[in-house]
Order: C-alpha cells, then sequence, then structure tokens
C-alpha cells in the first residue's frame, strides 16, 4: 500500500510537470501566433499606406500638371496679347509712315508738273 501511495504520488508529480509543460508550450505557441499576426498586419498596414501614398502622389502630380499647363497658358496667352498689340501698332505706324511719304512725293510730283 505504501508503494501505490508512493507511486500515486509520484504519477501525480510527474503529471503536475508534463501540464505545466504543456502550459508553457500552449504559451509559446501563442505568442509565435500573436507575433506572427502582429507582424502580418504591420506589412499590410506598411503597404497599404505605401499604396495610399502613392496613389496621393501620382494625383499631385497629375493636377501640378494641369496647373502648370494653365499658368504656361496663361503666360503664352499674355505674352501673345503684347506681341499682337506691338504688331498692330507697328502696322499703324508703318500705314501711317506710308501714307506720309507717298503724300509727300505726291506733293513733290505735284509741283515738278506745275
Amino acid at each position: 500500500q505504501l508503494a501505490r501511495t508512493a507511486f500515486l504520488k509520484g504519477c501525480r508529480g510527474v503529471l503536475a510537470v508534463q501540464t505545466f509543460g504543456r502550459c508553457v508550450a500552449a504559451k509559446r505557441r501563442f505568442a509565435d501566433v500573436r507575433h506572427c499576426a502582429i507582424v502580418a498586419q504591420t506589412r499590410r498596414r506598411a503597404w497599404t499606406a505605401r499604396r495610399a501614398f502613392a496613389r496621393a502622389k501620382n494625383a499631385v502630380r497629375v493636377l501640378q500638371g494641369f496647373l502648370r499647363d494653365f499658368v504656361a497658358r496663361r503666360r503664352f496667352e499674355r505674352v501673345a496679347r503684347r506681341v499682337q498689340r506691338i504688331a498692330r501698332l507697328v502696322r499703324t505706324l508703318q500705314t501711317g509712315l506710308r501714307a506720309f511719304l507717298a503724300r509727300r512725293r505726291f506733293v513733290v510730283a505735284k509741283r515738278g508738273i506745275v
């Protein structure tokens, strides 16, 4: 009877050690799974953030291109209007000068006839 009691006590001790070992192993497995889940979530968030940033950057590039074209077109139109104004002024001056010279030649020719 004494041997059986000692044996059962030893079995209970072994069972306690095995239970503790299984508990430690389960905690480690849970910690590994949790760590892997956290790493996967972090990578997914980083990938999503990079993708969103790239989309925003491309959208900004497109908008900047449109804005740059718009500003350049306005500048070009402004310069073109100035050039056209100057060309009109030059044409007006040339026309007036031609008319003046033609009148002078006409007057000289008229004096030569009389």
